[in-house]
Order: structure tokens, then C-alpha cells, then sequence
């Protein structure tokens, strides 16, 4: 837009302010029993999508003054927005495409500009093109909700000025593709259309469900499209996690949230629903806060586990401000501002939403009283910082939780959507004086647990590792369950206690695992591993890459296994014994397909397959055979599907002798600086040291070598290899205990002196000399109890 236009928009806008809780649900308490709805008597009229009437024109007033700030930064938005809309070249991610519709419609909403209507409107058209709606690779299950989305909210703000037979145009494509995306529910099997959990869910029913209010009234089928979405996020809202956290991770976690506080937000106006009840909705602000790092830039300001990077995918502005309107919460007002100001310029992406929800009546409230540790119970996860107003600060994050929550995962029958979980159960990050020093392992092609913080045992990591996506079937098959079983905060210590052992699988033999941290703030971490492990039980793994195939068979980008009909196999180089094998298999088809495991020719077990309309995520457990080194492990399989795929294989054996052994991993970024010492190994990066004691049991030697992250060319953000330390206590018995100490600090000061421990029964005592003063902390494991003491 010109200059000129702008000077005359300032002229034309009113100075009042927007009114209190822009967004308010519980006016519609009462109401949402009746029989007619508001969206019942709005037929015929648009806009009638989130922004209507008085709140339109309060928006438009805001603009030069509560607004403003966040007006400015959507103006350094649009002129790209409308550049890449006139220019009609698809953007690297097509979803773009979707977005753009919602953003340059609100902007002639916002202004009445015609050069901007023009653009918005041959934007909307340009949509309605089915070859429009191709997407490559995984994008193909996404681009529907934001093209929904997108078109939805466009048709509806255009639509005063839209001529009847533009609307007929854009109505035909927005019903087309809506009855495609109900059929794929209902009739299709979709695989999303049940995962409570998974961000493809959440975006695909929004959408669905905006496209049908867009066009109630005008298509009979918009009210069969709005039972399943209702059904969907009635269900959604009642299982999502009580905490307000997320098993696919913090930046998955603001993805799908943008889809259902947008249902929530236009559910509220038009179906007379009220979800402000929901817990997660809740609490959600509060998990984002938590994560905030204490020192924060553009491009690194949280710490996440889960895939994703070291922050959200946007600046998570857009669900706070509608929370902090929701709920008159200053705490999300001023995080969602402080997010935005990361930028340099612009709002980055969501814009109109932060436009549309943000209420400046409510106050931000800066964190300096917040509570400096918070638990979060269904994903077993911990923040612990030395405080929130130092940006050279600590922030100390654990993960220890059941892989689809605590309140599902015991009874679940089928997985929820938890594939961007990762197999981390028991791993810590740390973030101090401005760096990441034991770094997550962030967006993995590949699940390991070798990639985390964490421990392995007999070589082998957690149930859901070696597969593209966490492996849901595996963890559910094996009873994953590791939890936080103690926790105790105060401003000078914080204590947490995890039991790790269910994370791994029954017969590698890991009877018990308790790890302990104890953060004595603002720089000292212990670590603690309480450990029995048996000397028999093993598992064998064989991830789908490593697979020979052959008959018809074979490998897709991921390294899964595909085809219609064939063989994939291996060669067993393990101990012998009798084993039982399992295959993780991906199938929506069920009674099609027929499958058998043979070992050396000799089927030992056959099956067809099912999945009786709950999960496409399947496994097969043979009987016990006998395996000898040479075997040769074979899955067959005929009369399969395109979208068929064998992800992973594995044999155990709950009585196989096996040596104990134990590894305990933590990672540093690639470029850091390592000292080894006698004492201690000192990690530095960027003028910030991480000192690593090894202090229990004796006579092991830690090392630092490189890894190199399995499948890092198939995600972004992640680390091609990192610095990982490694250490191999031995085992004079089945019991082990293993005490670690970390001291973080600026490299010029100086490091702890004369760290030393010792061990009588259960009692611990650690002692260091830290600037001239002696301290010692007196610590038991079985009583969770310790007391610290400075001379």
C-alpha cells in the first residue's frame, strides 16, 4: 500500500480502545443447551467468522493505539505477503499458500484498500485451482487444514465485496475439498482421525470445521462436517493433558494449539460451546513459560524436548494473547509480548491472530515472583532455574514421563499420536550464563537414545527408539511407563527423583533404575543413578534401513521397508537361545494382507492383517523360537497397499546370559572446546564452562568422542554430530550406583577444588572447595533427604 493510504487510514480510525476479554466464553454458558444456535440464525450472513460487528470495528479502531505496536510489525509483514501473492510462485512450504489467504484478507478487512482487496481475492481464487492443492512428500496430510483454513476465513471477510460468482467459485472448491476431507474420516480411515495428540489432528479437524461454518446454510453438508469436528475436539478437550503440557514437545506442542484455541474461539461464537473449562487450555500458558530460556534470541529462546527446534515454530504470541484474553492472565500477556519482541521486524507468521486476540486491557505481568521450578506430572517433565530475572541464569529441564501421558498410557489400547515423542525417558538439559551446555537432541530423523542425555544398558536404549517416529507400538506392546516419583522445590535446592527402568524394554533386565537430581542453585547439578540390572535378558533390534529386502520389497527415503508383496530379512549375529521375534508394521487395510515371520525357511508364524478401525500402527509377536548365530529372520508379506510399510523388527530373549553393562551419555554442541583433566572434564563454549566430576564407582574413565546423529538430512534443526561424553561404569554385582557432579560457570573463573566423595552404606557424602569455602552435602538415595553444610 501506498503512503498515502496509510496517512488516510490514520485519519479515518477511531482512538477508542478495545473492550475487556474480546473473546469472553462464558456468556455462552447457558446458552449452549438450547436447541438453536447462533450459527443456526446466520444464514446468508458473512462475516461471521471470528471477526464480527462491534469486535471488527473495535479492531479497526485499535489499530492507532492499543494496537499499534503490533499493526507496525504486520505492515513489515504484508509487503512481502503481497509480493509472493502477485508473483503466484509457490513458496518452499506450499502451507504458506493457505496462510497467505487468511493474512492478506484481514489486511483489506483491516484498511479497505482496494489494491489489497485485488491481491487478496486473486489470491483466494487462485486456491480454488485443484492443482493448487498438490503437495509434496509428508505435506500431502497438512496442506488440506491450512488451504481450509485459509479459504474458510478468506470466502468469509471477502465475501461483502466478492461478486455472486466468485463466491459460487470459491464455495464449489471449499465444499469439494471439505466432503473429501469428511469422507477420509468417516469412510477413508484417515490416520490422524483419531490422534488425540498429534498436531495433523488438530489442524486438519479446525479446518474442516471453519469450512463448514463458512458455509452453513449455504452447503447441506456443512452440518455432517461439524458433528465429526465437535465429536473430534469434544473428545480432544476432555484427554488432552491436565498440566497443559504436550507428548509431541513444546514446538509441536504451539502447532497444533493454534488449531484448537481457534476451534475453541469460533465454537464459542457460533455453537454455544464453552471450553474455557478444559485444564489443558488452562495450564497450556503456563507450560510454554517454563520454557522460556533466561537469556533468549531470535532464534534460540526455549528449551524443548520432543522434535523440534530450540524454540516454538512461531513466537507463540497468537495462543497467548488469546489465553491471556481468555483468562486475564498477565503472566501469558507478557510472555507473548516478549516473544514478539525476539523479532527485529515483523510478526513472522499467525499475525492475525495476535491481531484478533490480542486484549491490551490485560496487564503483563514481568516474572520476577514466579515460582522459579514447576512439574509438570503427565509427561514426567521439570524446570528448575536459579531465577527469572538473571540473564546469565540457569535453567535446568528433565524429562522423565510415560510416552502418551500419565493418565492414558497404562490402559491405552492404541496410540494417541505420540510420534514426535522421543525415547529420552531420564534425560536433562542445561542451560546457563547464556549457552546450552548438555544439549537435547532436538529434531531427529531417526529416534535413539543414544542421541539424549540418558543411559544405555547392554548396548541397547528405550522401547520406541531405532524407527523414523517414535516407535508407539513398541511402547505400548512393552508397557512403557517411566515417571517422576519425587519432587521438592525451594529457592536454594530443588530435588527430583525419576523411575526410569519401565522405559526399557521387559527383557533387557533393567529390575530397577532410579535416577536423582539435585540442583543446588545456582550452579551445581548431582546426579544420581540408582541401578539393578540382571544378567540374563537381551533384545536385538533390526531397524527397517538395515534390512535386506528382496521379492518386491524395499526402501523408501525413511529407510522403511515398502511394497505390495516380498521379503525383508536379516542375518541373527546374536548369542542363541530362544528368542520371540516382533515386527512394527504400519497398515489401514485390514483383512487385505497376509503376512508370516520364517526363521532359516520355516514359518513359525502367520497372520492377516487387522487393526479393527483404531490405530494403523501395528505389531506381531511370534512364539518362542530357537536362534542361532546365522539365522535368517525373514518377514514375508503379500497383497499389501501403497501405503503399507514394515518400520522396524526385533528378537528377545528373557533368559539369555548376557554381561552387564551400562552407559551414561551426555551431549555438548559440535564446536565445543574439551579439556580432560584427572579430576574433571571441562566442556567450554562461548566463554561458559561445564565441569563434569565423575565420583562414583571407581575405576571408570569417561571419554569424549563424536556422534554423528542417525537420519540428520531427514528433519531440520538438528546437530549433524555433537560432542558426547561417555561413561562405562563396571558392575561388580547386579547393583550400581553411579554419582556424577556438574559445575557450571564463566571460563575465567575458577573451578571447583578437591571434589571427592565417599560411600558408607546408603549414605553419601560429596565435598568440593569452591572459591576458599569448603561444602559438603550429606545425601541418602533411599530416604530422598540431604543436608548441605559450608565451612
Amino acid at each position: 500500500m501506498k503512503t498515502g493510504a496509510w496517512i488516510l487510514l490514520a485519519a479515518a480510525l477511531s482512538v477508542s480502545a478495545l473492550s475487556c476479554n474480546p473473546f469472553n466464553q462464558a456468556q455462552h454458558k447457558e446458552s449452549a443447551t438450547s436447541v438453536e444456535r447462533p450459527i443456526d440464525k446466520l444464514s446468508g450472513v458473512h462475516p461471521r467468522l471470528l471477526l464480527t460487528g462491534t469486535r471488527l470495528e473495535r479492531l479497526k479502531a485499535g489499530l492507532m493505539t492499543t494496537h499499534s505496536w503490533l499493526w507496525e510489525r504486520y505492515r513489515q509483514d504484508l509487503s512481502s505477503m503481497v509480493a509472493a501473492a502477485r508473483s503466484k510462485n509457490d513458496p518452499d512450504d506450499v502451507r504458506r499458500l493457505g496462510d497467505m489467504a487468511t493474512e492478506l484478507a484481514l489486511a483489506w478487512v483491516m484498511t479497505g484498500d482496494d489494491s489489497l482487496y485485488t491481491v487478496a481475492r486473486d489470491h483466494l481464487l487462485r486456491l480454488t485451482d485443484p492443482a493448487t492443492w498438490e503437495a509434496p512428500g509428508s505435506l500431502i496430510y497438512l496442506i488440506g487444514s491450512h488451504f481450509l483454513m485459509g479459504i474458510s476465513l478468506s470466502y468469509d471477510w471477502l465475501y461483502p465485496k466478492l461478486t455472486s460468482a466468485e463466491r459460487a467459485q470459491v464455495a464449489e472448491c471449499l465444499g469439494r475439498e471439505a466432503q473429501a476431507q469428511y469422507k477420509s474420516i468417516v469412510n477413508g480411515r484417515i490416520w490422524w482421525r483419531n490422534q488425540y495428540y498429534q498436531n495433523h489432528s488438530h489442524s486438519n479437524y479446525c479446518g474442516l470445521a471453519f469450512a463448514a461454518a463458512a458455509l452453513w446454510g449455504e452447503d447441506d453438508r456443512a452440518g455432517q462436517w461439524m458433528n465429526v469436528c465437535e465429536e473430534f475436539f469434544d473428545k480432544l478437550l476432555e484427554v488432552l493433558p491436565e498440566d497443559g503440557s504436550s507428548v509431541e514437545g513444546y514446538a509441536y506442542a504451539g502447532y497444533g494449539a493454534e488449531y484448537v484455541l481457534n476451534y475453541s474461539a469460533m465454537a464459542s461464537d457460533l455453537l454455544s460451546k464453552d471450553y474455557t473449562g478444559s485444564p489443558w487450555m488452562q495450564n497450556f500458558a503456563d507450560f510454554l513459560l517454563h520454557g522460556l530460556l533466561p537469556y533468549r534470541t531470535q532464534s534460540t529462546w526455549a528449551m524443548t524436548f520432543g522434535d523440534g527446534p530450540q524454540r516454538g515454530w512461531t513466537s507463540t504470541a497468537q495462543h497467548l494473547f488469546y489465553l491471556a484474553s481468555v483468562y486475564r492472565d498477565g503472566r501469558a500477556q507478557w510472555m507473548g509480548r516478549e516473544t514478539v519482541g525476539l523479532r527485529e521486524k515483523g510478526l513472522g507468521s499467525q499475525g492475525w491472530m495476535m491481531l484478533t486476540y490480542y486484549d491490551p486491557s490485560v496487564e503483563g505481568t514481568p516474572p520476577l515472583d514466579f515460582p522459579t521450578s514447576a512439574y509438570f506430572p503427565e509427561v514426567g517433565q521439570v524446570m528448575m532455574r536459579s531465577a527469572w530475572d538473571d540473564t546469565s541464569g540457569t535453567l535446568v529441564g528433565i524429562k522423565c514421563g510415560p510416552f502418551m501421558g500419565k493418565s492414558h498410557s497404562a490402559g491405552a489400547e492404541f496410540d494417541w499420536g505420540t510420534g514426535h515423542a522421543e525415547p529420552d525417558a531420564g534425560s536433562f538439559q542445561i542451560f546457563s550464563h547464556g549457552k546450552f551446555l548438555a544439549i537435547g537432541a532436538l529434531y531427529t530423523g531417526f529416534k535413539l537414545t543414544g542421541n539424549h542425555n540418558a543411559m544405555l544398558f547392554k548396548g541397547k536404549g528405550q522401547l520406541g527408539e531405532n524407527m523414523p517416529g517414535f516407535a508407539s507400538i513398541e511402547a505400548l506392546e512393552f508397557g512403557h511407563y517411566p515417571q517422576i516419583v519425587h519432587t521438592s522445590f525451594s529457592p536454594e535446592t530443588d530435588y527430583v527423583v525419576g523411575d526410569v527402568a519401565k522405559a526399557y524394554h521387559p527383557a533387557l533386565g533393567v529390575e530397577k533404575y532410579l535416577r536423582h537430581w539435585l540442583y543446588l542453585k545456582p550452579d551445581i547439578l548431582l546426579v544420581a543413578d540408582e541401578i539393578e540390572l540382571s544378567g540374563k535378558g537381551m533384545v536385538y533390534d533390526f531397524p527397517a534401513p538395515e534390512l535386506e529386502t528382496g521379492l518386491g520389497m524395499t526402501h523408501n527415503r525413511y529407510g522403511q521397508v515398502t511394497g505390495n508383496e516380498g521379503e525383508a530379512y536379516t542375518i541373527f549375529e546374536g548369542a542363541g537361545g530362544i528368542y520371540r521375534i516382533y515386527a512394527c508394521y504400519l497398515d489401514n487395510s485390514p483383512e487385505q494382507a497376509d503376512y508370516s515371520v520364517l526363521v532359516d525357511g520355516r514359518e513359525i508364524h502367520s497372520w492377516k492383517s487387522h487393526n479393527e478401525n483404531i490405530d494403523d500402527n501395528l505389531i506381531a509377536v511370534t512364539p518362542p523360537v530357537e536362534l542361532i548365530k546365522g539365522s535368517r529372520i525373514s518377514f514375508r508379506g503379500s497383497g499389501m497397499t501403497d501405503y503399507w510399510r514394515l518400520t522396524k523388527m526385533a528378537a528377545y530373549s528373557e533368559e539369555i546370559a548376557v554381561p552387564r553393562s551400562a552407559r551414561w551419555l551426555m551431549h555438548f554442541e559440535p564446536d565445543t572446546r574439551v579439556e580432560m583433566e584427572a579430576a574433571r572434564i571441562s566442556v567450554h563454549s562461548g566463554g561458559v564452562s561445564l565441569d563434569y566430576y565423575f565420583l562414583a564407582p571407581e575405576g571408570a574413565e569417561p571419554n569424549v568422542e563424536e556422534h554423528v546423529t542417525a537420519g540428520a538430512d531427514l528433519e531440520p534443526f538438528n546437530y549433524e554430530t555433537t560432542r558426547r561424553l561417555v561413561v562405562e561404569p563396571e558392575f561388580s554385582c547386579e547393583s550400581l550406583t553411579v554419582i556424577t557432579l556438574i559445575n557450571l560457570r564463566h571460563s575465567t573463573d575458577q573451578p571447583l577444588q578437591g571434589v571427592a566423595s565417599s560411600r558408607e552404606g546408603d549414605a553419601t557424602e560429596i565435598r568440593w572447595i569452591k572459591n576458599g569455602t569448603k561444602r559438603s552435602i550429606n545425601w541418602s538415595l533411599l530416604k530422598r533427604s540431604f543436608s548441605l553444610d559450608e565451612k
